[in-house]
């Protein structure tokens, strides 16, 4: 099969569309970079409108030096006293180390109000945080177990003071563009991989290849292997493109930063961690996308009904934007779609599942129902490709 792969490959690696697209997504991460670097910021330091890469680094600096401090009573009254000089003197230099400390604060108490972010005390913050994760047992959504667990898990997290570890924009620029990332990947692969099967239908070459030694069995799976290679190398070589972009400007300091600066629920990850689980998830949902978007162009033998599925399914999220909780069903399901799935909403989620008193949780879940899915539809596909190759043999 090593041959036909091989041949399917280059086939589709020929493919102008592809590459055409390949490249204008590739050259939008890069005009993005470039953008976020020379664009000015509303911020001066020492008096001088900077660009957004020079602050970027200025604010870098500032920040790294309370790289290791825990946000308590010591560090908010810095934060203060940081405040009343920026008052007086308007030199902002000593109140941007603690940007990121104010958004916390501000995240956590529903609020960026100046005033009330530095009034607040060490032990009411810490409450609040607490309340901010743990779940509402009375509202009926969430099973016991579920509540147990992460009411615990918040209490564990909210009973010590919250490290801070310096500069971590880039790390946040990576994990909220996952959204968008997921949108071009889906788009890459519906235009991309939506021709594989149908390309020797409208050739008239369909039948030719039926009735060739390998065209029941292994030239089906060629295709399949080579526009799984197609994809993945796409989502490898895209996402390592975007990363270096926001490394070269953001930089990527702070990864061992706690994933409530980014969203306050219980979980213990980083958000090094987190970008990880949403790089893994990116994946498996492209793996998912490629396998439905050639078994679907396999059975409508129709490349532009495949992209208007795609493109369907990509609508109506953008303009659904979420389901109730409470219809515990359709809200699983939704999160199950790949471009929801890899996001902070649909990847870190309340919703366990246990197996044998063993929980497991909606990121560790959620891909192997994708694989599973994906096999199962290969093999629909599979299917139907020795049907018609016996129909036409006979």
């Amino acid at each position: 099969m090593g041959i036909i792969y091989k041949y399917e490959l280059k086939k589709l690696l020929n493919n102008k569309i592809i590459l055409i697209t390949a490249g204008i997504l590739c050259l939008v991460v890069i005009a993005w970079g470039i953008f976020n670097s020379v664009v000015s910021t509303n911020s001066k330091l020492d008096g001088v409108v900077l660009t957004r890469y020079a602050y970027n680094q200025i604010s870098k600096e500032y920040q790294n030096e309370l790289s290791g401090r825990k946000i308590d009573s010591i560090l908010l009254q810095e934060m203060r006293k940081a405040h009343e000089t920026h008052m007086k003197t308007g030199d902002y230099s000593n109140l941007v180390a603690y940007e990121d400390v104010f958004l916390f604060v501000g995240e956590i108490i529903d609020s960026y109000s100046t005033p009330e972010v530095l009034s607040i005390d060490e032990n009411e913050l810490y409450q609040q945080f607490l309340n901010k994760m743990l779940i509402d047992s009375s509202n009926g959504i969430y099973n016991k177990n579920e509540v147990e667990y992460w009411n615990k898990a918040a209490e564990e997290i909210a009973a010590s003071a919250v490290i801070y570890r310096g500069d971590f924009s880039g790390w946040q620029k990576i994990i909220s563009f996952f959204e968008v990332l997921i949108y071009m990947e889906t788009l890459f692969v519906a235009i991309a991989l939506s021709t594989t099967f149908p390309l020797e239908h409208v050739r008239k070459t369909d039948q030719l290849i039926y009735a060739s030694k390998y065209g029941k069995s292994k030239q089906y799976w060629a295709k399949i292997f080579a526009g799984l290679t197609v994809a993945i190398g796409f989502v490898v070589i895209f996402s390592s493109l975007y990363i270096g972009v926001v490394a070269l400007v953001y930089g990527l300091d702070g990864f061992d930063t706690a994933i409530q600066f980014i969203i306050l629920r219980p979980f213990r990850l980083s958000v090094g961690g987190c970008t990880l689980i949403l790089l893994s998830l990116s994946l498996v949902a492209t793996f998912t996308n490629a396998i439905i978007s050639m078994v679907i162009s396999k059975l409508t033998k129709s490349s532009l009904a495949t992209i208007s599925i795609f493109a369907g399914i990509l609508i109506m999220t953008l303009f659904v934007q979420d389901v109730p909780e409470n219809l515990r069903p359709l809200f699983e399901l939704w999160y199950l779609i790949p471009s929801n799935m890899v996001s902070l909403e649909g990847a870190f989620r309340y919703n366990l599942l246990t197996i044998f008193g063993h929980n497991f949780l909606s990121y560790q879940i959620a891909p192997i129902v994708l694989l599973l899915f994906s096999f199962g539809f290969v093999l629909i596909g599979k299917i139907t490709h020795e049907k018609v190759s016996n129909r036409i043999s006979l």
